[in-house]
């Protein structure tokens, strides 16, 4: 009897040319950014047309965490209303940390992790392009636009420079994008990438903070339930997957030189027989 055995190869659905290491180049970077801006503006634009049946979904999603016991959304919210100094804290974090964090994990990535850049910005997009296909095709309303509930918009009640009632934000902002949570999902991805690519103990604790204080900061602000923040994680996690899937190789494991990938597809199966 023979018995066949052929060495496992790795999976990609990308061609060799874009799962190799490249020289990395900043425009390519920022074009792919404002690509995706774009797109989102665009679906912006249409959504609001879906208010009400954003609003319905959001009040079905509210009592589904009621029976699920896992409500603790109006408690935070009401606990940040009635502390000025830490509500006013978390509207600052809920509107500047979003974009800067996100970027200066980035721009850290590719200045020092040029090898892993790459994958984890094709996360980062692919976790981005699952959320906005999302809020185009199911939009929810965030707690503090659902009537009669109770959730207090601290944006108002602190005067925040970015608050949804002032029109420069209310124009240029999706108010209906709240499943799955963008802000949980990106904290989730820096998280991820701080962890993985450092050593530091000090470093890994402000990997994990930063994606829990997200957390509680868009909870106790009312713009997510802690079902639009699980589905972000599990967008994230599916991100990397597919992420996986296209480039045949984990995020964090640097990408091969192009010989040496060569070198990999052009080496024949290897069999052994036994008599």
């Amino acid at each position: 009897m023979v018995l066949q055995r052929q060495k496992s190869r790795r999976v990609a659905l990308l061609p060799e040319g874009l799962r190799v290491h490249r020289p990395l180049r900043w425009w390519h970077e920022v074009l792919i950014l404002i690509v995706l801006d774009v797109i989102y503006e665009r679906l912006h634009n249409l959504v609001p047309t879906q208010e009400h049946a954003a609003i319905d979904r959001s009040q079905d999603l509210f009592e589904l965490t009621v029976r699920w016991h896992v409500d603790i959304e109006l408690t935070l919210n009401h606990w940040l209303a009635a502390h000025p100094t830490i509500g006013r804290l978390a509207e600052f974090d809920y509107s500047f940390f979003h974009l800067t964090v996100t970027a200066a994990v980035l721009i850290w990535l590719f200045a020092f992790h040029a090898r892993v850049y790459r994958a984890a910005r094709t996360a980062l997009v692919v976790l981005t392009a699952i959320a906005l296909t999302w809020f185009y095709i199911m939009p929810m309303a965030p707690p503090r636009l659902l009537p009669h509930s109770g959730f207090i918009d601290t944006a108002v009640l602190f005067h925040s420079a970015m608050s949804w009632s002032t029109p420069t934000v209310v124009d240029h902002s999706n108010q209906f994008a709240a499943m799955p949570s963008l802000h949980c999902a990106w904290a989730f991805w820096c998280g991820v990438c701080i962890y993985a690519l450092s050593s530091r103990v000090w470093v890994r604790v402000l990997a994990v903070a930063y994606p829990a204080t997200t957390f509680l900061v868009v909870l106790g602000t009312a713009n997510h339930f802690v079902l639009d923040c699980i589905a972000g994680a599990a967008v994230t996690a599916l991100a990397f997957g597919i992420q996986r899937l296209l480039s045949g190789h984990r995020a964090f494991e640097p990408a091969p030189d192009r010989d040496e990938a060569g070198s990999r597809c052009r080496k024949r199966p290897e069999f052994a027989s036994r008599g």
